[in-house]
C-alpha cells in the first residue's frame, strides 16, 4: 500500500511537438522535465523530503549563494559591514537594475537585511541566518 503522506502530488502536462521533443513532461510550476509520456494531463508522485524546520531557508540560501556576483556581494558585506546598490555596482560592474535584482534575491533568501536611509537602501549580513546555515552544514559533516 502506498503511504500518501510521504509523497507530493503534482499535476503535469505533456507537450507533443513544438520546440520540445515529443513526450516531454513538464510541471506547471517549474517547467522541469520528467520522464517520457505520450501526452495529455497526468499526475506525478514526488517523494517528500524529510521535514526539518530549516530546510526551506537552506534551499533558498544555497540557491542565492550559487551565483558568482551574489557570492562576491556577500564577501564584500562581510568585510565592509554594509553596502548600498551603488557600492555593489562598483564592485560587480553590473547595471543598477541587475544589482538591485541580485540584492533582492539575497534579501528574499534571508541572508541579508536592508535599512532605508533617505532614498538609499543599505544592506548588511543577517548573521543569525548565517548561523542557521552553518548549523545545517555542520549536520552534514
Amino acid at each position: 500500500m502506498l503511504d500518501a503522506s510521504r509523497y507530493t502530488i503534482r499535476a503535469v502536462w505533456c507537450m507533443i511537438g513544438g520546440d520540445r521533443p515529443a513526450g516531454t513532461v513538464r510541471t506547471r510550476k517549474t517547467g522541469s522535465t520528467f520522464g517520457d509520456w505520450s501526452g495529455g494531463l497526468g499526475w506525478l508522485l514526488l517523494p517528500k523530503h524529510p521535514g526539518t524546520r530549516v530546510r526551506p531557508f537552506v534551499e533558498k540560501a544555497t540557491a542565492a549563494v550559487g551565483d558568482k556576483y551574489r557570492l562576491a556581494i556577500l564577501l564584500e558585506l562581510a568585510q565592509k559591514g554594509r553596502l548600498c546598490c551603488a557600492d555593489v555596482q562598483e564592485l560587480t560592474g553590473l547595471s543598477q537594475p541587475c544589482c538591485s535584482h541580485h540584492l533582492k534575491l539575497l534579501a528574499d533568501s534571508g541572508l541579508i537585511t536592508y535599512q532605508r536611509e533617505g532614498k538609499f537602501h543599505y544592506y548588511s549580513l543577517n548573521r543569525e541566518k548565517f548561523g542557521e546555515l552553518s548549523e545545517f552544514f555542520n549536520t552534514l559533516s
